[in-house]
């Protein structure tokens, strides 16, 4: 708990740095959750993300819609694209579903013409995620094995894991509980091994916690 609460600390210091930095409008204060003038790159993408590792994903959609906007300004395609990503990830998990195909389309269109990298595996793996959750089980077993291909061979084990336990919760759904499984004790062995970061883990745990409510004797 000691690193978190380190963490937890840092995160609020930047904070009020950076809303004291922004200047009033109008007069007023400036809006709670307000982050203010943000940092260039690639500092733009460290409040956000840990604030996400510290659980507080509500407080991090202002950050990564200006971490979005901010990247954007500078032509950098593939940071828009990565904060896009987040985005519809936060919104999904807060079940604001409009906001989330919303941003996981600004995320296609960023990554267009992209190589393989951590952002295309990570689009890849909310996609299937969203695909899942619609009913449309083929499309979502294609975007969670390549997510798991992207994972494996950028050696990324946080997209790896997360890719996984959805590539295991749409086997199970298809009625390929086995070989389902055997994708889940996967993900959740790299989480026990202590290699992924709390964000991904979380998600990791609560696929686990999800699949062993609906399905006896896991």
């Amino acid at each position: 708990t000691a690193p978190l609460r380190s963490v937890g600390s840092l995160v609020n210091r930047a904070t009020e740095k950076l809303r004291a930095a922004q200047p009033r409008r109008g007069g007023e204060e400036r809006e709670k959750g307000d982050p203010g003038v943000l940092p260039p790159p690639p500092d733009l993408d460290r409040t956000p993300w840990c604030l996400l590792n510290f659980g507080r994903p509500e407080e991090a959609v202002v950050w990564l819609e200006r971490t979005a906007a901010g990247y954007s300004t500078v032509d950098d395609a593939l940071g828009a694209a990565r904060a896009a990503v987040l985005l519809t990830q936060v919104h999904l998990e807060g079940r604001r579903v409009t906001a989330a195909g919303g941003w996981q389309q600004r995320a296609s269109r960023l990554l267009e013409g992209c190589g393989p990298c951590r952002e295309q595996s990570q689009f890849e793996w909310i996609t299937g995620r969203m695909a899942l959750a619609s009913g449309d089980l083929d499309s979502a077993y294609v975007h969670a094995e390549r997510a798991h291909e992207l994972a494996r061979a950028l050696e990324d084990l946080d997209l790896e894991a997360v890719a996984l336990i959805y590539w295991g919760h749409v086997c199970v759904a298809r009625g390929e509980v086995r070989r389902g499984l055997e994708l889940m004790d996967g993900a959740a062995a790299a989480v026990l091994g202590g290699v992924v970061a709390p964000w991904f883990a979380g998600l990791v745990d609560c696929g686990l916690v999800y699949l062993c409510q609906n399905r006896g004797g896991w």
